[in-house]
């Protein structure tokens, strides 16, 4: 992942049922509902100040996350 990349981020549902977790989810777009949970494409701005970790902008504003939580779409 670097500066640029256009990321989508996997639906809730996808990513608890593959790691086995169960709802409710309690990630930003989960948590801030309609119609936030549908905006899970966005451009990394840069790394974060965690190890590791991404800020990715996406329309409903700034997040932090980490690359295993992502998919590169394209960059």
């Amino acid at each position: 992942m670097k500066i640029g990349d256009l990321i989508s981020v996997p639906s809730c549902e996808e990513y608890l049922l593959q790691n086995k977790e169960m709802w409710p989810c309690d990630c930003y777009f989960c948590y801030h509902g309609m119609p936030y949970d549908r905006d899970r494409v966005g451009v990394v701005i840069g790394k974060a100040d965690r190890h590791g970790a991404w800020s990715v902008m996406f329309e409903c504003g700034r997040w932090t996350l980490f690359e295993k939580e992502a998919e590169i779409i394209s960059g």
